[in-house]
């Protein structure tokens, strides 16, 4: 049997999923593969592209809207967070369906040394409309500056306005990173649990939030 994994590849979340696959054994591809038995689609809106929908498992990273109706004869939609079926579900979604947190990678470990001064961790995209509150972030850092000496590690995409802040790495958030350290900053306007936040928590690093919705298994 061909389990084909296809997702554009942009970088970020998305790319290491696909690395995660390929250890796994998928067949990972940027554009589904035809003759494929059946296949995962990581990023909602590439569902479209699937050769045949009722073969196709889709995975739900995001909270947008969707035609859910298409998604009715889906093998099975996987949603990383109760709050997305609860949105699909008000729209009439009522196909086959598991809700599945994302969780953490393994290979993330605790820091062997704890670094000098402490380093405050943000490790985000930010959106064109600021749906995760970077300069929220800024004015945080700001004002604990005022007591505390901190250094700043920022990992992630479209953070260059607030790059003044300390190290900025355009790139995704690797195991290393999780490393450097002592707390994660997270401040997304969203509920729903990111990446970072899983994996941070999974190593026992301190994770400082907005309000957000943990899922429980």
């Amino acid at each position: 049997m061909i389990i084909n994994s296809y997702c554009t590849n942009l970088g970020w979340l998305f790319e290491d999923l696909q690395g995660c696959f390929r250890k796994l054994g998928l067949l990972t591809t940027e554009a589904p593969l035809e003759e494929a038995d059946c296949w995962l689609c990581i990023r909602t809106g590439e569902a479209y592209k699937a050769p045949d929908i009722s073969r196709t498992i889709v995975q739900v990273h995001d909270m947008y809207d969707y035609d859910v109706t298409y998604f009715q004869k889906a093998a099975l939609v996987i949603f990383t967070h109760p709050l997305q079926f609860w949105l699909w579900k008000k729209r009439g979604f009522s196909g086959n369906h598991k809700i599945i947190p994302i969780g953490a990678r393994s290979d993330i470990t605790k820091p062997l040394v704890q670094c000098q001064r402490p380093t405050l961790g943000f490790f985000c995209g930010e959106t064109p409309s600021m749906e995760k509150q970077s300069l929220l972030f800024k004015e945080v850092v700001t004002t604990v500056r005022k007591e505390i000496d901190i250094d700043v590690l920022m990992i992630g995409r479209n953070l260059d306005h607030i790059a003044d802040l300390g190290t900025y790495i355009e790139k995704a958030a690797d195991v290393s990173d999780y490393q450097q350290i002592d707390a994660l900053f997270t401040s997304s306007i969203s509920p729903a649990v990111p990446l970072s936040v899983y994996e941070a928590c999974s190593i026992g690093i301190p994770v400082i939030s907005t309000p957000r919705w943990f899922p429980v298994r």
